[in-house]
């Protein structure tokens, strides 16, 4: 006959026991997530909360850490370097309990987790002593791969993706920018973060180009001067700064010679009126004008349109200074798809001419204009 007693007697040992839990133990877990549509940075905490909870924990003292993000690779980095483990991204998701460490699938984290809490000794974590983390930097700079990311980096027409490979938003942008660039004079570089030293090159280049942890997310598409964030930002994003890119291309051959050189370029495909009556152009007013400060070649300006403002992200720092912006009536492209370049908003486009250097001018009225007046 069983007959359950209540867990505030003394005829119930189990009882007794779960209630002397050590409960405050703390228990840290780290896992490479960067896609933003898997959300494995929950399903990884609520797998190991459930077996504590199976358990008898009620309340553990339990913290996850996303090591892709610069919060999480900075603590795992400390705890690696503390404990001295031979631990680095590869072998996530895991977790550290006093610097017993241990692996495996989710559940089994979980599980192993409990039992050590149960019973306060490691079972099969891995406690050895290992190299200093500070020497990925030392193999990241060695790496080939790392070399032909920065070689590749150094022509204006590649754009470098990188992806998971298995989630939606990576595969909705790896489509996307495949059909988009299919006519386009552009390189496109596809990387998975999970092969190899990736994911290191990757958080080097989020370094360099500044990317705060609400972009830290892949896909993630990096072009010489800048970077789009998600498959929303990608998608939405793109064709605004391919043009940028192609306006801030610039010649190291100096300015353009005083006898004006005719320029031939490729011809494009015919279009019909109705294409051409679908572009709103209209005379715009600089009215303010800063550096982009992710970009070496962005400037933003805020450009009066008539009675509203406009913040258009343009690809001619290497031609006009923001105090040379300022007060120029120009010819712009209203009606274009607002999009996200370097983290800042864009919400149409400065029009310019270029000539055979490379060099740019901005395209003006022969004759003074009121801001707003239509280009027809």
């Amino acid at each position: 006959i069983y007959r359950k007693e209540s867990s505030a007697g003394t005829g119930n040992p189990l009882a007794h026991r779960q209630e002397e839990k050590p409960e405050n133990t703390p228990v840290e877990l780290f896992v490479l997530a960067p896609c933003e549509s898997c959300h494995e940075e929950d399903k990884f905490e609520q797998a190991v909360l459930s077996q504590l909870t199976k358990a008898g924990f009620q309340n553990p003292d339990c913290c996850i850490y996303n090591v892709y993000k610069d919060s999480g690779t900075t603590h795992f980095e400390k705890t690696v370097r503390k404990y001295r483990l031979e631990l680095t991204l590869a072998d996530l998701p895991a977790a550290i309990v006093g610097g017993a460490v241990y692996q495996g699938t989710y559940q089994e984290i979980g599980e192993a987790v409990a039992r050590h809490l149960e019973t306060g000794v490691p079972n099969g974590g891995v406690t050895n002593d290992g190299p200093d983390p500070e020497t990925n930097a030392e193999s990241l700079a060695n790496s080939a791969f790392y070399h032909e990311i920065s070689n590749a980096f150094k022509s204006d027409t590649v754009l470098v993706l990188f992806v998971t490979g298995a989630c939606e938003s990576c595969q909705t942008a790896e489509e996307y920018l495949q059909d988009s660039l299919f006519d386009e004079k552009f390189n496109l570089l596809i990387y998975n973060i999970l092969d190899d030293e990736n994911s290191l090159v990757l958080r080097r280049l989020m370094e360099l180009y500044d990317v705060p942890e609400s972009g830290q997310q892949v896909p993630l598409l990096f072009s010489p001067e800048t970077y789009l964030s998600g498959a929303e930002g990608i998608v939405n994003g793109t064709e605004e700064m391919l043009e940028a890119g192609k306006a801030a291309e610039t010649s190291s051959e100096g300015p353009a010679s005083e006898g004006q050189t005719p320029v031939d370029i490729e011809a494009k495909p015919e279009i019909t009126y109705e294409d051409f009556a679908r572009l709103q152009f209209q005379v715009g007013e600089i009215i303010a004008c800063e550096a982009v400060p992710k970009s070496k070649k962005l400037l933003c300006s805020q450009v009066k349109i008539g009675s509203q403002v406009r913040q258009i992200v343009s690809g001619i720092k290497a031609h006009y200074t923001p105090e040379e912006m300022v007060g120029k009536k120009v010819m712009v492209l209203v009606n274009l798809k607002p999009a996200t370049l370097a983290g800042v908003v864009s919400e149409g486009m400065l029009l310019c001419a270029e000539d055979a250097h490379g060099n740019l001018a901005l395209m003006t009225a022969e004759k003074p204009m009121p801001s707003g007046a239509e280009i027809c």
